[in-house]
């Protein structure tokens, strides 16, 4: 029997407070909370990769708020810092959020005049960033004031928070939209149909998401050449993935279309449907990662129950902490970092275990993917092979003795061999049997908790995908 090595894969462990998947992110420095039942936080973003939380509450975090009044907050998970970020009380109900790959910046709508250009007596939005305390208005023509406009609010903001979409309420009760490039220091009037709303834009803020109403399907705009792109279906909830290559949404019965979830791939124009235990006309998409791969899904019941679903291991799971679902109400609303690591969950009333945890209402931060596997160049492996495969944890985890895969496949740790600080390299040997039945397995490496990715064995070949775990 031919042995074949699988190439290396490294596999991140995201590291909230040593093991644990929950974290709570509304507390002090210190790791208290005040936070009561009625303290409802709001409008919750997190970066790409999960380490930084940025929402409102009114809960006094920091020892200079006494406003008893709704404040913006960013809570570094890495460094255990909570911050006040300095805006005035109405920005928590006009709109705020954190570029993905920024997190120094805050981009929010507000009545307040932050800059001397601010002359207009409306609502305009702003960047702030937090490293420089600076503002800038951009809600503004490429030269002066935006005319006959009443109010701007805030839209998508691309991930380095360079090109932000701009909505335009005018005089006369007429809306439109506008995409302001700070870099290049240019606005640009959309042109879109009335039953076009823009949602979402790319990471290089390159792409527009079109979604559309009355039977106009969803569609992607390149603001370069101004023309469109996208699915022939219309789409429910529609997300587009941070690199521009997916829209993935909930797809209802209309003849030839496909049904349920799916994401569509702008370059072959395919449709990839995914199947999930969820009622398709309760289920709306409540995010999707970067790539398109895992997307984040609320089950929309009343119960507040969010699920995790990935198109690579073709797998779902129920957001839960330690396999137990939260208490009833479970989410207020949920977001899904780009990297596919982390939801951040506003829970009314707390997750049990959680500390501080007593009852009340708190921002979390739920490890939905403990292991996040890189592009791995795989080696063919036929059924009825042997392979060898190296992973990489960047948490030393003690005493790892089961490894399980499932019936068909035999898998065993045959090395633990430190990699450095925090890290270590485990060998795992593996058999698939000449009858193994072919679709996604979950390597499950147990030790006091579960951490996992998932494989996915074929007809003719053994590959190794990411995957959604929710233990």
């Amino acid at each position: 029997m031919e042995l074949r090595r699988l190439a290396v894969v490294l596999v991140t462990v995201v590291a909230l407070g040593g093991c644990a998947f929950v974290e709570r992110a509304d507390v002090r420095n210190d790791g208290t909370s005040p936070a009561g039942p009625q303290d409802r936080a709001s409008g919750l973003s997190i970066s790409a990769d999960g380490q930084f939380f940025l929402f409102a509450t009114p809960a006094a975090l920091d020892p200079s708020d006494a406003n008893a009044r709704d404040d913006v907050y960013r809570r570094d998970l890495s460094n255990h810092v909570t911050k006040l970020v300095p805006l005035t009380e109405d920005v928590p109900t006009r709109g705020f959020t954190m570029p993905a790959n920024a997190p120094n910046l805050v981009v929010f709508a507000s009545t307040h005049a932050y800059t001397s250009d601010d002359t207009n007596n409306a609502q305009d939005v702003y960047v702030y960033d937090i490293d420089h305390n600076s503002f800038e208005r951009v809600s503004v023509a490429t030269t002066g004031e935006l005319p006959g406009v009443l109010a701007a609010d805030l839209g998508a903001v691309s991930a380095d928070g360079n090109v932000v979409l701009l909505g335009l309420d005018h005089n006369g009760g007429s809306r439109s939209y506008a995409v302001r490039d700070r870099a290049a220091g240019t606005t640009t009037d959309l042109v879109l149909d009335p039953d076009q709303t823009p949602l979402g834009v790319t990471d290089d803020g390159s792409h527009l998401l079109l979604a559309g109403n009355n039977g106009i399907p969803t569609a992607v705009l390149d603001l370069a050449s101004m023309t469109e792109n996208g699915p022939d279906c219309v789409m429910r909830t529609p997300w587009l993935s941070g690199d521009g290559h997916y829209v993935v949404g909930m797809v209802e019965d209309q003849g030839t279309c496909p049904v349920g979830l799916a994401r569509y791939d702008l370059a072959t124009q395919q449709y990839e449907v995914l199947s999930v235990p969820l009622p398709e006309a309760q289920t709306d998409v409540a995010g999707v990662d970067d790539v398109g791969n895992v997307a984040l899904l609320h089950l929309n019941d009343g119960g507040g129950r969010y699920f995790a679903a990935s198109f690579l291991s073709k797998t779902s799971g129920e957001i839960t902490f330690g396999g137990v679902p939260a208490r009833p109400g479970h989410a207020d609303s949920a977001v899904l970092s780009a990297d596919s690591s982390i939801v951040g969950l506003i829970a009314p009333t707390g997750f049990p275990g959680v500390e501080p945890d007593q009852g009340e209402a708190g921002v979390y931060a739920h490890n939905v993917l403990p292991v996040t596997v890189g592009v791995p160049d795989i080696t063919s492996l036929p059924a009825g092979g042997d392979a060898h495969l190296v992973v990489r944890i960047e948490d030393s985890i003690p005493g790892i003795d089961t490894v399980d895969m499932g019936p068909g496949v035999t898998a065993q740790v045959d090395q633990l061999l430190d990699a450095g600080p925090g890290a270590q390299d485990i060998g795992i040997q593996i058999h698939v049997d000449a009858n193994a039945a072919p679709g996604p397995r979950s390597i499950r490496l147990v030790e006091g908790h579960t951490i996992g990715f998932s494989v996915g064995i074929c007809g003719d070949c053994f590959t190794i995908t990411p995957a959604v775990q929710t233990s």
